[in-house]
């Protein structure tokens, strides 16, 4: 490439375990070898004068993960928040890739790339590219970690992808990968909605810190949108927690731990038994027939969002218990987050 066909780039991003960060950052390296003067910044909740001005000249990027198969909530705000331009535009979302042998799978994006796309194109910008990542799945509330040779072999593929990537957007080439996927990524759609207004308050009630905690007040100080506290005086994750698995997979005494056999018990109860009684009282009052209709999905999605306040007030009974040791080791016990072979997550070399 004689000359970079863009004179500045900036890339913003939202990461919590680090993949979007790392994401961004060989982006930048990669534009910057092309000539590219390229610029890297975190986006977090106190940044309040986005990007203004139009500049043809200026491309603008946003690198960030999939929770809860759509974009977070403090990307699609900024988004919200950019004035109208002219800019050319590329998305990169960080998702969750596994390998097994010599195999590697990809996660799905649902709507992490549509819905800022959206909201961008409906601005005036034009959006060069589109571009999913399978970084290592990181989400051990769900799953174990990967092995740290699967973590090294997706990492480094995954730099070779980002260099190939800017590349092409350095041409000024259209990349639409994503769109192939577009049918299955509406499919999973419903699930996106799903965490947005329900799922993601609700795992942010699944943490807890074990005695093993020493307040050295990591967990408070590196959350990137101040979503734990201290109360108590032991970490409490409020509803702003969107479950990056940050503080799990970086506290330094592993005191950390999802909630899991709590969890499945409350969830249990109040999510799924309780709105489908409610469902029923209320069917029984104004002569419903009580089924998989449309009339009854909508009751129980009523049903579990008001329910989400009582899921609160016994989150904060637990944290009151955790004080009890017999109580604490039953939480602590029944959590697979606990147990050594669990894992946590670190970044592999690139």
């Amino acid at each position: 490439m004689s000359h970079p066909e863009y004179s500045t780039c900036s890339i913003h991003y939202f990461s919590g375990t680090g993949n979007a960060r790392r994401a961004a950052e060989w982006l930048a390296d990669a534009f910057r070898s092309y000539g590219t003067k390229t610029s890297v910044s975190m986006l977090s909740e106190a940044e309040s004068e986005p990007y203004s001005g139009a500049d043809e000249n200026r491309l603008l990027g946003f690198c960030f993960p999939t929770h809860g198969f759509n974009a977070p909530p403090i990307i699609l705000n900024y988004l919200a928040s950019l004035p109208r331009g002219t800019n050319d535009v590329f998305l990169l979302n960080t998702r969750g890739g596994t390998k097994l042998g010599p195999i590697f799978f990809p996660g799905l994006s649902g709507v992490a790339l549509l819905i800022p796309a959206l909201i961008l194109l409906s601005k005036g910008y034009k959006i060069r590219a589109m571009h999913p990542l399978d970084m290592p799945s990181n989400w051990l509330s769900l799953h174990p970690a990967l092995r740290g040779n699967a973590v090294t072999a997706i990492t480094r593929r995954c730099r070779r992808i980002c260099t190939r990537v800017a590349g092409k957007i350095s041409e000024k080439k259209r990349l639409y990968r994503w769109f192939f996927e577009l049918p299955l990524d509406l499919c999973i759609s419903p699930v996106s909605v799903l965490y947005y207004f329900i799922g993601r308050y609700a795992l942010a009630k699944t943490f807890i810190a074990t005695p093993a905690c020493n307040h050295c007040g990591l967990c408070v100080k590196e959350c990137q949108l101040g979503a734990v506290r201290f109360k108590n005086g032991n970490p409490f994750w409020t509803y702003q927690c969107e479950s990056c698995m940050h503080c799990l997979n970086s506290c330094p005494e592993r005191a950390i731990q999802t909630m899991h056999g709590v969890t499945i018990l409350l969830w249990g109860l109040l999510l799924m038994g309780l709105p489908w009684l409610l469902v029923s009282g209320v069917a029984t009052v104004f002569h419903l027939q009580v089924g998989f209709s449309t009339v009854s999905l909508i009751l129980w999605l009523l049903a579990s969002v008001v329910l989400l306040l009582p899921l609160g007030l016994s989150y904060r009974l637990i944290h009151y218990l955790m004080r009890f040791r017999p109580f604490a080791a039953l939480v602590s016990y029944t959590s697979l987050t606990r147990y050594r072979w669990w894992g946590r997550y670190r970044p592999g070399s690139d």
